[in-house]
């Protein structure tokens, strides 16, 4: 092999670790992103789990602030009306609390 020969093959050699290099990087690259979108789809995920656990404890407050309401209707004397509708309203507000809370805690994380 010549010196003009083994200059080319060098270069040539060189040439391929380069790519080689770069194919692993944008593999690589490649390869976290998709982890990062997996990572970004399980917590979009998780927050849309909770926000259902959210709706079905306060429509469960709901149905309960019905039922008092309803209650208050049948009861006879005011002190019992007055006491189920705080209790209903009580129930209501701690879960609006915590829907307020948790959209305060997803947002800062978004």
């Amino acid at each position: 092999m010549t010196t003009r020969e083994q200059l080319t093959f060098e270069r040539t050699q060189a040439l391929l670790r380069q790519l080689e290099a770069l194919q692993n990087q944008q593999e690589f690259r490649a390869i976290r992103e998709a982890a990062e979108l997996g990572e970004a789809e399980q917590a979009v995920t998780q927050r849309d789990k909770a926000i259902d656990e959210i709706v079905t404890d306060y429509q469960s407050a709901r149905s309960s602030f019905d039922t008092a309401v309803a209650d208050y209707g049948a009861a006879g004397d005011t002190a019992t009306r007055m006491s189920a509708v705080a209790t209903a309203v009580q129930a209501q507000q701690s879960q609006i609390d915590e829907i307020v809370e948790y959209l305060v805690l997803t947002s800062d994380s978004l």
